[in-house]
């Protein structure tokens, strides 16, 4: 077998968000670059299709929204490089079906009910034993109660974790993150022309050599195994090629390390094997429908996105999204999570039918079959096991940064949304790539200056 790569380039393992930003950071500072991506193409989770015959067309099987705005790394650079963004209507309103007699709640009850949910929210905002959930944090409420279910269904569309396993101090302050997340209630932009857009502008520097699809990583050898000044990496794929690299940063998501489908040699450390098991992998996925008509706009005074509340737990479709305008067609999208994600992988037909159902209880008079149907499939992808990372009962305070934490004297770092203060966000993914890039170019600088 050959070797290839003998100019000693950074090896990232994983052509998203976080591999795509190290690399263009590195290229800046004309560090040489390899980029490994096992999927046929590059963005990682961030998948844009076209569902029309129009050039326009932007459908989101993955990440979709920029959250917030000042002070948010993806939209000042989206910004900067002139990629054009709206802002996405945020009210929702909200179907009842608790107890099955299935009804539109009126504005002035929708206002109340989020005003009891905010109130309920309210004891969240302290830290909790270890060990304990969101599920455990709200037992004052009834469980059969529409703002219990209401949060419940949040959250699982939100955190990919169902309640019982999402940690209650995901909330408080300081405890995961030294930063606070973003609001609910912060502005989501949207790009024009789908997400897709903003991974053209963190790859539109790498070349066709500096970035190789079709490369399933399953081995990164470090020797000598001390790691001293001297080591070399060797990363090796599942067609047999062994590319020799200065360092390498693995970018890949949870579920994958959680896997064990990359062999470390050396073994990674205990306590990085720990910090890997205690962080939850969150699982929510995207059933997208096309129509002919948007039946569900002829209701005038409904919102364009709604949730769906009913008495089932964990909630079967907690919500559904209007994505026409940037799919260029009437479009809905659901999304499901946890173990209904897992319903979706093994019995997708199944689960689609019973989504139809659903609509068609919402919209009596209205509904219409779709005329396609796309669903995600995060949790069967080998390059993804999942959707993102998220603080389950397991996870300790620190875990997030400890999973960043290079091993091998640096020779292989760690970046992707699950070492970041921002785990699940696409800016999280790519202000941790150019963490690793800078954390490379400052040791650069260093043994220059020796």
């Amino acid at each position: 077998m050959d070797i290839k790569e003998k100019n000693n380039p950074v090896i990232i393992i994983g052509g998203g968000t976080a591999g795509l930003a190290a690399a263009k950071k590195l290229k800046e500072n004309n560090i040489p670059v390899l980029v490994l991506e096992g999927r046929n193409r590059i963005g990682g989770r961030v998948h844009t299709i076209n569902v029309t015959d129009e050039g326009s067309s932007a459908l989101e099987l993955g990440a979709k929204w920029i959250t917030g705005a000042s002070g948010n790394a993806e939209y000042e650079l989206a910004l900067e490089e002139g990629l054009e963004m709206y802002s996405e209507e945020s009210s929702m309103g909200i179907f009842n079906n608790i107890d099955d007699s299935g009804h539109w709640m009126s504005l002035f009850q929708s206002v109340s009910l989020f005003g009891s949910v905010g109130l309920s929210f309210l004891p969240l905002n302290k830290c909790y034993p270890e060990g304990t959930s969101v599920y455990d944090a709200l037992l004052f409420l009834d469980e059969s109660s529409i703002v219990f279910k209401t949060i419940e269904a949040f959250l699982s569309g939100l955190m990919a974790l169902p309640i019982d396993e999402l940690s209650a101090n995901y909330f408080c302050k300081g405890y995961y993150y030294d930063q606070e997340s973003y609001s609910v209630l912060s502005i989501n932009r949207v790009i024009t022309g789908g997400k897709i857009k903003f991974i053209e502008v963190l790859s539109q520097s790498l070349t066709e050599n500096e970035v190789v699809l079709n490369k399933n990583v399953t081995s990164i050898t470090v020797s000598p195994e001390d790691g001293n000044d001297t080591s070399k990496v060797f990363v090796q794929t599942s067609d047999g090629s062994i590319y020799e690299g200065r360092n390498v940063i693995v970018t890949v998501p949870i579920g994958v390390l959680k896997a064990n489908t990359i062999v470390f040699n050396p073994p990674l450390p205990e306590e990085k094997q720990a910090v890997i098991e205690r962080i939850g992998n969150g699982m929510v996925e995207r059933i997208a429908m096309t129509f002919k008509n948007a039946f569900w706009r002829e209701c005038s005074d409904e919102p364009r996105a709604f949730q769906y509340v009913s008495k089932e737990s964990p909630p079967r479709f907690p919500a559904f999204l209007d994505d026409s305008d940037q799919a260029g067609i009437p479009t809905l999208f659901a999304l499901v999570s946890g173990p209904v994600a897992q319903e979706l992988l093994n019995d997708p037909d199944s689960l689609i039918s019973e989504m139809k159902d659903v609509l068609q209880l919402i919209f009596p008079d209205l509904y219409e079959p779709p005329i396609s149907v796309f669903t995600s499939k995060w949790l069967g992808d080998p390059f993804s096991r999942g959707s993102y990372a998220g603080p389950s009962i397991s996870t300790l305070p620190g875990d997030f940064v400890k999973l960043a934490e290079p091993i091998h004297n640096g020779s292989i770092l760690f970046a992707g949304d699950s070492t970041h203060q921002l785990s699940g966000y696409v800016e999280g993914a790519m202000l941790s790539g150019e963490r690793e890039a800078e954390r490379i170019i400052s040791n650069a600088s260093v043994k220059r200056n020796d």
